[in-house]
């Protein structure tokens, strides 16, 4: 007989190798969770940060953690990605750290604004009843490294995850304005910075460097975690990348 594995993760039971997730036994969809780190947000409906997800039930969980406890943040329920934000739709003043639920009927986005009078660096945590697990962000930009050995090991670049991981086919794309990007899926322990505590380099299944779009494509495997990275290359102009858009389909 041949032995498997399985693997228990945010409380979801992944099923072994390629095999897709064990429907609960309530029958509800799986729950899933979208990391994004190192988000900066400025002030303004203009400068809102869009996410597109596909949730299977009305009410999406939102937790931000930013770096200024003092900061006024609002997430907006929308129909689609580029829709316009509607103040009935928002939940204004989200506490930090704290999972709220957002109710979203009918939507098919989520914008993150910033009421505060100077940026804010956040973390967002997104979980829903997935119906499909094909995601796009939209960052109106992404700041260039003032200080590049400050910023080593994705400490200042937007990385986006998706959890539980599940093995099957990935793609992604990104298109932007301004310099030359690298757009990278790593593979290790990139929430925990395992890189800066070992010395040892991310593993790198897709990887794409150049002027906007690049595009990737591989296969996940079950037992990992995967970060999905855009940033500046190692050497090159300091400039930020401008009205920015990731698109990801995760297995």
């Amino acid at each position: 007989m041949r032995s498997v594995a399985c693997l228990m993760l945010a409380g979801t039971l992944v099923a072994c190798g390629d095999a897709r997730p064990l429907q609960p036994p309530d029958g509800r969809p799986p729950v899933v969770q979208v990391l994004a780190r190192n988000l900066r947000l400025e002030p303004g409906e203009a400068n809102a940060i869009r996410i597109a997800y596909q949730p299977a039930t009305p009410t999406t969980f939102v937790r931000p953690d930013f770096d200024d406890v003092g900061a006024r943040v609002s997430v907006c329920a929308l129909p689609s990605v580029e829709a316009p934000i509607d103040d009935a739709s928002c939940e204004r003043d989200l506490p930090n750290g704290v999972r709220h639920p957002v109710p979203a009927p009918g939507a098919r986005a989520l914008a993150i604004v910033s009421h505060s009078a100077a940026a804010v660096r956040l973390e967002l945590f997104i979980e829903f009843d997935e119906a499909g697990r094909r995601l796009a962000f939209h960052l109106p930009e992404i700041a260039a490294p003032a200080d590049r050995r400050a910023c080593a090991d994705n400490a200042c670049n937007p990385l986006f995850e998706v959890i539980p991981t599940r093995g099957g086919a990935f793609s992604a794309a990104a298109r932007w304005e301004g310099p030359d990007a690298v757009f990278v899926l790593l593979q290790g322990s990139v929430r925990g910075r395992a890189q800066t505590a070992t010395g040892i380099p991310y593993r790198e299944p897709a990887r794409a460097e150049g002027a906007s779009p690049l595009d990737l494509s591989t296969r996940l495997t079950a037992r990992d975690e995967y970060a999905l990275v855009l940033r500046h290359p190692d050497a090159g102009p300091a400039e930020a990348l401008r009205n920015v858009v990731i698109e990801a389909g995760w297995p």
